[in-house]
Formats: C-alpha cells, sequence, structure tokens
C-alpha cells in the first residue's frame, strides 16, 4: 500500500461512501509524525449493522500510537470511545483514555471523545457533529451533557459550531443552569460561535440567547445557519443582525445563512454584516446579502432568483 510507504506522513484522510471500507488494516499501522487524521462517512443511509462498523479498539488503538494529532475529524456513526471503556471493564490493561491526544487542537466530531479527555485546556476550535446517534434529540442531550454535566475548562478555545434541534433548548433550565449559560461559562475567550438550528426560531428565542453571549468579552464572529424552514419568525436577517451587534458590543461581524431544499434544488441565502465603528458611538454596518438556486444532483445546473446586494446601514 502506497501510504506505507510514507513514514513522514503528518495528514491522513479517509472518506469513504461504505462504512465496510474503514475496516482495514491501514489503522495497524504507525506513522510518528501524524499531525491530522480525517475519517468522514459520506454515505447517506444509516447504519443498523454492526458489521458495518469499524471495532472502536482499533480506532482507539491506532490513535494511541499517534501522540502528535493535533487535527481530528471523526464523521462516522461508529464513534470512538472503545468498549471496554464504555462497559467499564477494569480487567483491561490498556492505558485509560485520558492518555488519548494530549496535543489536540482541533476537533470535529462528537462530544463523547471530549468528555474523556485531560487536556480540553488546549483545545483551540470545536466543531461538534454527533454522528453517533440516529435521533438529532439524542445529539442535543449528548451536548448539554458534555456542557453542563462536565462542565469544562475550555479555556483556550477560540472557535466554537455546534448544532440543535431547538435554539430555545440552549436557554431552558437544566437544575440551576442552562444549556447557553454553560457554554459561557466554560469558553470565556471564545473569539467565532456558529450555531445551527433545525426549526424556526422565533425573536424571543434569539433574545434569549443573546442575553448570555454579552458575556463572551472576546467574541467577534457570531453566525446563525438554519435549516430547511424559515430562519427566524417575523424578523428579517438585517434585523436580527441589529439586535446581535447591539446586545454583544464586542462582535465584529453577524453572518446568517439560511439553507431551505426543494427536492432537486436547494436555495441559500446569506447576510453578512461587518461593524464599522465611527469617532464617538457612531456604527454602521456594512451589508453583504446573496441568494442562488444550486441543483442538488451534479448535473442540474445553477438557476432561479440569484441575488447579490451591497449597502450600509447606520445603527
Amino acid at each position: 500500500m502506497l501510504v506505507e510507504k510514507c513514514p513522514q506522513l503528518e495528514d491522513l484522510t479517509l472518506t469513504s461512501r461504505s462504512p465496510r471500507l474503514f475496516d482495514l488494516k491501514l489503522f495497524e499501522g504507525s506513522w510518528p509524525v501524524l499531525k491530522t487524521l480525517r475519517i468522514v462517512y459520506q454515505g447517506s443511509s444509516p447504519l443498523v449493522d454492526s458489521s458495518d462498523m469499524i471495532p472502536r479498539d482499533a480506532l482507539y488503538r491506532f490513535i494511541l500510537r499517534h501522540p502528535c494529532i493535533q487535527d481530528l475529524t471523526i464523521l462516522h456513526p461508529f464513534g470512538i470511545v472503545p468498549s471496554f471503556q464504555q462497559t467499564g471493564s477494569t480487567d483491561d490493561k490498556r492505558p485509560p483514555l485520558q492518555s488519548l491526544l494530549p496535543a489536540l487542537k482541533t476537533y470535529s466530531g462528537s462530544p463523547e471523545i471530549l468528555t474523556h479527555l485531560s487536556r480540553l485546556d488546549l483545545v483551540e476550535s470545536l466543531s461538534i457533529k454527533d454522528h453517533t446517534v440516529n435521533f438529532p434529540w439524542i445529539g442535543d442531550q449528548n451536548l448539554s451533557k458534555f456542557f453542563t454535566v462536565s462542565q469544562p475548562r475550555l479555556c483556550n478555545l477560540r472557535r466554537l459550531s455546534f448544532q440543535v434541534k431547538w435554539l430555545q433548548l440552549l436557554t431552558i433550565k437544566t437544575g440551576n443552569t442552562s444549556l447557553i449559560h454553560s457554554i459561557v461559562d466554560s469558553c470565556p475567550n471564545l473569539e467565532d460561535l456558529h450555531i445551527k438550528t433545525m426549526t424556526p426560531t422565533s425573536t424571543g428565542e434569539v433574545k434569549g440567547v443573546l442575553h448570555f453571549l454579552c458575556q463572551l468579552r472576546e467574541l467577534k464572529t457570531l453566525t446563525f445557519t438554519k435549516a430547511p424552514q424559515s430562519l427566524f419568525k417575523g424578523e428579517i436577517p438585517l434585523r436580527t443582525a441589529i439586535r446581535a451587534v447591539r446586545a454583544v458590543p464586542s462582535l465584529d461581524r453577524v453572518r446568517i445563512v439560511h439553507v431551505q431544499p426543494y427536492r432537486v434544488y436547494e436555495r441559500t441565502r446569506e447576510g453578512v454584516y461587518d461593524v464599522i465603528r465611527g469617532p464617538g458611538e457612531r456604527v454602521k454596518l456594512a451589508v453583504v446579502e446573496r441568494g442562488q438556486w444550486k441543483g442538488l444532483n451534479a448535473k442540474i445546473p445553477w438557476r432561479g432568483d440569484t441575488f447579490n446586494r451591497t449597502y450600509f446601514y447606520s445603527l
């Protein structure tokens, strides 16, 4: 195999539409200076047969042999926590999960592994995408469990991206705290926050989230992404951007993305609102709004009501 002849390999990416392709002897290899590992399952059908999944222990051993990994992406339903750790077995003599990934700085995948790492204080970028569950609300529970129960200290975290089914979930209290409150407490130095939701979002829910985000003194960029229905009930994206800038004074940019599929086409609308601060307290927004239709099938060309407009708006 060609990759076996690359002893100084630093970046390894595996993608496949078939989960069986991941069950390779490749995971028995070793590359001492490997810094980036990406494993991405691109199939559309859910995996119900355990034989379709790479053994968790195999991936665990592979990562254990590569302590230099700084950038890890695991977008696959098999996850990473080995079975003996899940069952709580004490008979296995292998090192605990806390010894994994001591140099990790960037991670994209399920929050499952994050609860087992001891050096979360080194992580700079998190993109939480829970592919280990079949239903969005279970993914919401895993996200909530990570932040509200584990209460991690992510002092070096600069970029955070995650998805929730309902934006309201962020402000609902669990015990004495809420998910958004726990996120703010865990990530005091956050600079870039991306929140994705899957259901229509009301103005009141947006206000509830912004009420907590004003505590993030270093927050520069805030992005809301919504699919597949209307982004904000009764409020255009510009109004939401204005509301965000007024609520979170540290913001330099607000970005709102609306993705709406229609059978074989996908409609995307995006607004980017850059903050320009003038003398005194004068503030205005440099606005770029654009929209387009895209064929979901590669054979279908772009078409439809594409638009692109730019203007300034004074607050």
